[in-house]
C-alpha cells in the first residue's frame, strides 16, 4: 500500500520515462556521441509492454526518436472483454490472429478470464492516482464481473481510456513487434488481435507477431524452462527490425 501516498498516475509515469531518455541522451553526449543521430527502440513486458506502446504512440517529441516498439505480453486496453483465454488450456490456439480469435469465439472455445475484472479495476484505479476507495471498487463488481453501467465505473473509464494504447494507433504509429503466449492467463490472448485490427483500420501494416503457443504470461518459459528457440527467434526479428528501421 506504500505507493498510495504518492501522487502518481499513468501520465506521470510517461513523464518519468521522458526524463530517463533525456538523461540517457545527456550521458551519451558527455561520452562523445553525436546526440543528433541517436535513435532508440523501446520495449517492455506485461505492464512495461503497455507503457512502451503508450509512450511510443503518444510521445512524438521523445528526446531520442523512437523507431520501433517491442511488446512482450503487454495489454493494449483495460476493456474487460479482451481479457480472454481458450476454455481448454491443454489445447491452445494454433494462432491468435484476428480470424483465429473470431473463429474460436464462434466455436465456443473462448471464455473471459474470471479473475481479470477485479484486477482490471485496481489497474484503472492506479491509472487515476488511486482516487477511488476500496468500498466503491467493490460496488462496481456484480458476481465477479464489472458492471459497465455503474456510475463509478463510467467516471473511471472516461479518464482511464486515455491510457489505452489502442486509442492512439494511426497511419504514423511506430512499427511494433508483439510477443504473446497461447496459455497466458494474466491478460489472455485477445490483445494482439485487437491491436492489429487498429493498425489495419489505419492502413498501417507495420505490426508483427511472434506467437509462443505453449507459453504462459512469462513467454520466455515453457514448463519452467527457458525457451531458447523462442529467444533466438526474437533476437533474429529484433536484428531484422534494427536493419529495417534504424537509419544509421
Amino acid at each position: 500500500q506504500e505507493y498510495k501516498k504518492y501522487n502518481v498516475n499513468i501520465f506521470r509515469i510517461l513523464d518519468e520515462i521522458t526524463a530517463c531518455i533525456e538523461n540517457i541522451k545527456i550521458t551519451l553526449g558527455k561520452e562523445g556521441f553525436n546526440t543528433d543521430k541517436l535513435e532508440i527502440a523501446i520495449c517492455g513486458g506485461s505492464a512495461g509492454g503497455h507503457l512502451s506502446l503508450l509512450y511510443g504512440y503518444l510521445m512524438k517529441n521523445s528526446p531520442i526518436p523512437i523507431k520501433f516498439i517491442i511488446n512482450y505480453s503487454g495489454p493494449v486496453t483495460l476493456e474487460p472483454e479482451y481479457f480472454i483465454k481458450v476454455k481448454n488450456q491443454n489445447e491452445p490456439l494454433e494462432s491468435i490472429e484476428i480470424s483465429d480469435i473470431e473463429n474460436a469465439k464462434k466455436a465456443d472455445k473462448i471464455e473471459r478470464l474470471f479473475t481479470s475484472d477485479k484486477r482490471i479495476l485496481y489497474f484503472m484505479n492506479f491509472f487515476t492516482g488511486n482516487k477511488t476507495s476500496e468500498e466503491d471498487l467493490i460496488k462496481i463488481l456484480e458476481n465477479g464481473r464489472i458492471n459497465k453501467n455503474n456510475d463509478i465505473y463510467k467516471e473511471m473509464f472516461n479518464f482511464v481510456e486515455n491510457g489505452f494504447p489502442v486509442k492512439y494507433v494511426n497511419k504514423e504509429s511506430p512499427p511494433v513487434l508483439c510477443v504473446f503466449g497461447g496459455k497466458d492467463e494474466a491478460i489472455g490472448i485477445g490483445h494482439y488481435s485487437y491491436l492489429k485490427s487498429k493498425y489495419l483500420e489505419s492502413n498501417n501494416n507495420k505490426i508483427d507477431l511472434i506467437y509462443s503457443k505453449y507459453s504462459l504470461h512469462n513467454i520466455f518459459l515453457i514448463d519452467g524452462k527457458p525457451d531458447i528457440d523462442l529467444m533466438n527467434k526474437i533476437a533474429l526479428k529484433i536484428k531484422e527490425y534494427s536493419k529495417l528501421y534504424f537509419t544509421s
